[in-house]
């Protein structure tokens, strides 16, 4: 059991005001938790070849067999003991889909795979529609100099 630092402890239900001083005794042994990794981006980010995104803030996943529940970036992956994860499990298996249309099939690009084995998962970066009805493409800049959104 572990309690961070000034967590608070509830106590026993047979324990009133009048039964005294609650202690402690620690029986285990102490593991040293280990410190946070410190994240080091991937080597393209700063050369302006890739764009880091933070997580969203809701979780939104989806079957492929399911049409898309949001607007937006999705990242698609499969399970790694499927024999074509190595091949289709890549950083890169991302697609623009609007909300309510399907996701992409990979077999219409070769692979065997089904739709029902893919699990999409929402990276958000939904394109904001003008009052014309056209989409305004966003791209948010993630630089923490200039955290404001660019329209392209």
């Amino acid at each position: 059991m572990y309690y961070a630092q000034g967590e608070s402890f509830t106590p026993p239900e047979d324990f009133t005001k009048e039964s005294g001083v609650l202690r402690f005794h620690y029986l285990g042994t102490p593991v040293p938790k280990p410190l946070a990794a410190r994240h080091v981006p991937d080597w393209r980010v700063p050369q302006g070849v890739l764009r880091e995104i933070p997580v969203p803030s809701r979780e939104l996943r989806s079957s492929g067999l399911l049409p898309a529940p949001a607007t937006g970036i999705w990242h698609g992956s499969i399970d790694s003991a499927h024999p074509l994860s190595k091949v289709f499990n890549l950083w890169t298996r991302q697609a623009y889909v609007e909300e309510g249309q399907p996701f992409p099939d990979p077999r219409d690009r070769g692979l065997d795979i089904s739709p029902k084995d893919i699990q999409w998962q929402w990276l958000d970066q939904a394109n904001q529609p003008l009052p014309s009805g056209r989409k305004d493409i966003t791209i948010r800049n993630f630089d923490p100099l200039h955290s404001e959104e660019h329209g392209h």
